[in-house]
């Protein structure tokens, strides 16, 4: 019954109340006219190729990577999240915090995966497959400055970022070289009902959309499955960072996966069931607040400094799986039928 409570409030905002995932204050978009041209994925640091195989290519990867660890500090591309419109204003208080230096920062644009003019409706309509690939483009021309390359997504941009980390951990020949590392903020990659519903974002404002990222890929007529967010990154050499507010509730996602580093957010307010039950009238108010707290919160900022200086050294506690917010992890919802899947 409180599961179906839930889902009845949920359902009761309408698209644009409560959570549209803008940071703070509306921020007018940056000029629409023309799409913005992505660097050119041409050059020598372009992937390596699946031609390049053997003694060979593993030199001249080593030597890829030995040439842009002494070539300066990290350039560190910001990925935004649905509705946030403009990227350079949704993480300016994360880039400042963490001492990141404005010259070392680069911003995917989501009219890259759409045809729109307009940047904050192509961030609310794009697929996620389509900004799969317009990301992977984009980092193949940042790539081409020759330096170590860091990921930074917060919701919707993380979960862009796990679908393309989990497309070149199962063809690793598809990743660019130099992308060392990344963190996702607040993503929301649930799987099962809730990750049903986060799909439907762009039409109840109350829930991120995640632009129909789905974690779980099936083969065999969908009789097996495999949760790809176990190891993110592993495969394609990227060190991944997760941090979540759990007391955001259906923003997010319960689980914890195997091999994934996931960590808790601070956060002083109530949690999403106490609000539900206490004040449910403030729940659109309290999930969006928790939701963006990650953007403006000194001890995610320090985190994710720690994590570009050196993985896992992030001093956020770790994350714990978190009870299933709305209906839970149910078993077969996506990527199969109940009872069949089977995840591994």
């Amino acid at each position: 019954m409180l599961g179906a409570a839930v889902l009845t409030v949920v359902l009761s905002v309408t698209p644009g109340e409560g959570l549209g995932l803008s940071t703070g204050p509306e921020q007018p978009d940056p000029p629409s006219g023309s799409v913005p041209s992505a660097p050119s994925p041409s050059g020598p640091m372009a992937p390596l190729g699946a031609a390049m195989i053997g003694g060979a290519a593993v030199a001249l990867a080593m030597k890829l990577r030995a040439e842009r660890a002494s070539a300066g500090p990290p350039i560190v591309v910001f990925v935004a999240g649905h509705g946030n419109g403009s990227p350079e204003t949704t993480f300016e208080d994360l880039v400042a915090m963490t001492g990141i230096d404005p010259e070392d920062a680069r911003y995917f644009d989501y009219r890259w995966a759409t045809a729109q003019q307009d940047p904050r409706s192509a961030s609310q309509d794009a697929p996620i497959d389509d900004v799969v690939d317009a990301l992977t483009g984009f980092l193949a021309g940042v790539s081409g400055e020759g330096r170590p390359i860091y990921v930074i997504g917060f919701s919707k941009g993380g979960a862009a970022i796990a679908g393309m980390l989990a497309e070149w951990d199962s063809e690793p020949e598809l990743a660019i070289d130099g992308v060392t590392g990344a963190a996702l903020l607040e993503p929301p990659i649930a799987k099962g009902l809730q990750g049903e519903l986060q799909s439907l974002g762009r039409f109840v404002g109350f829930i991120p959309d995640d632009g129909g990222y789905d974690p779980m890929k099936c083969s065999m007529a969908g009789l097996v499955c495999r949760d790809t967010r176990k190891n993110l990154g592993k495969a394609a050499g990227v060190s991944v960072t997760v941090v979540r507010n759990p007391k955001a509730g259906i923003t997010t996602f319960g689980d914890h996966p195997e091999g994934l580093a996931v960590y808790s957010a601070p956060d002083e307010g109530d949690d999403f069931w106490t609000t539900l039950l206490s004040q449910p009238w403030d729940l659109p108010d309290r999930v969006s607040e928790a939701h963006e707290s990650v953007l403006r919160s000194q001890d995610v900022a320090d985190c994710i400094a720690a994590e570009i200086a050196a993985p896992g050294t992030c001093g956020l506690p770790e994350s714990g799986r978190q009870p299933g917010w709305v209906i839970g992890d149910v078993p077969g919802t996506r990527g199969g039928a109940p009872g069949v899947n089977v995840a591994v």
